[in-house]
């Protein structure tokens, strides 16, 4: 169940003011007006003013638009009210609790990552989901003499997809050995480092591969092994990542 199905019957046209109902503005708002009729009597201002409670930034004509909104779409009151009004700001606090215990999760997970002294999350795209990823299927990084042994564990040893041949005809195919969990955490790295504003280096080695005659899947075989390289020297020596600047590229 999600805050959009509970929602349904109170305020239908809710995305016609709140595109995202996990922000806290919506979730202030369903929790203190779960239900239609709490709006009676409520003025612009005095809403605008409940809204900046969640949201100090919240534009002024947003209090207009949810009133005019629901004037406009009408609204009957049921049996259960009571019930269906609680039922919302049950999910609410639910949904609030559940973030709170993330939160805390992620700054345990932060703290975690700082004790083991590997600078990873200064690579851009890597987050404290990812981090914790690499640590945990890497491990003592010391166990690899060299990158190309880290790449094996990964999956992604060879700088292509295997090529086999029957015959005239040939097929690729993706090197499954190794750690999926780690080849999984490579490829999530590199769909993040090949978009232009992430990262413009990488973006034009994938591209150059593609010009190549590499089909997409290969070229970004080409960005995993590098960032491999790069998350091998990261845990090796621990220098901070340093984003790479085209000369050409203008500041």
């Amino acid at each position: 169940m999600s805050l959009q199905n509970i929602l349904v019957h109170h305020y239908p046209m809710h995305k016609e003011f709140f595109k995202d109902l996990e922000s806290k503005t919506a979730k202030g708002f369903f929790k203190k007006y779960p239900s239609p009729n709490l709006l009676e009597g409520v003025t612009e201002r005095e809403l605008i003013e409940e809204l900046k409670n969640f949201n100090k930034s919240v534009p002024k004509k947003k209090a207009k638009e949810l009133l005019l909104a629901i004037d406009n779409s009408g609204w009957n009151k049921t049996g259960y009210q009571k019930e269906q009004n609680e039922s919302v700001i049950s999910f609410i606090n639910s949904l609030e609790h559940l973030e709170s215990q993330i939160h805390g999760l992620d700054k345990t997970l932060d703290n975690l990552i700082d004790v083991t002294g590997y600078p990873l999350k200064t690579i851009n795209g890597i987050d404290t989901v990812l981090a914790p990823t690499f640590l945990a299927n890497i491990g003592d990084v010391n166990r690899f003499p060299k990158a190309n042994k880290l790449a094996k564990l990964a999956g992604i040893a060879g700088i292509a997809p295997l090529e086999h041949s029957s015959g005239e005809s040939q097929r690729n195919y993706s090197n499954k050995l190794g750690n999926r969990e780690l080849n999984k955490a490579f490829y999530s790295l590199a769909l993040t480092q090949i978009r232009k504003n992430m990262n413009s280096i990488m973006y034009d080695y994938y591209q150059s591969k593609i010009k190549e005659g590499r089909k997409k899947k290969q070229a970004m075989v080409y960005v995993e092994r590098r960032l491999v390289n790069i998350v091998f020297s990261i845990m090796k020596n621990n220098p901070p990542y340093r984003q790479p600047v085209l000369e050409n590229e203008s500041a």
